[in-house]
């Protein structure tokens, strides 16, 4: 079923993926890094703390913000957001208490 038949009142755009809302981890091909599933499927949390002026005073390559706050970084987009925030840089704060349906976070293995 697809997200437009199932929730008729939201606003959904055509990018139908064949799931209603979430899709089966590496589903689909990694991307030109070789990571899979970075957008579109669950926000992330992250570890940065959130301050809404990270990309104005630190620097542009890695801005991890370590200074003291309440909310984390979520990134990303997921399955319920529209185009504009489905993107990498797309980033909002909330509490580490928050929980939601469309929200996960990323296991990395080393190799």
């Amino acid at each position: 079923m697809t997200a437009k038949k199932r929730w008729p009142r939201w606003t959904t755009f055509f990018c139908d993926d064949g799931y209603a809302v979430s899709a089966p981890v590496g589903r689909f091909k990694p991307n030109g890094y070789n990571l899979y599933d970075m957008l579109g499927n669950v926000w992330q949390w992250t570890e940065d703390v959130y301050d809404s002026a990270a990309y104005t005073k630190l620097p542009q390559n890695n801005p991890v913000y370590e200074g003291s706050g309440e909310y984390r970084v979520m990134r990303g987009g997921g399955w319920s957001n529209g185009p504009l925030g489905v993107r990498s840089s797309h980033r909002v704060g909330l509490s580490p208490a928050f929980g939601h349906h469309a929200l996960g976070f990323r296991l990395v293995m080393a190799k």
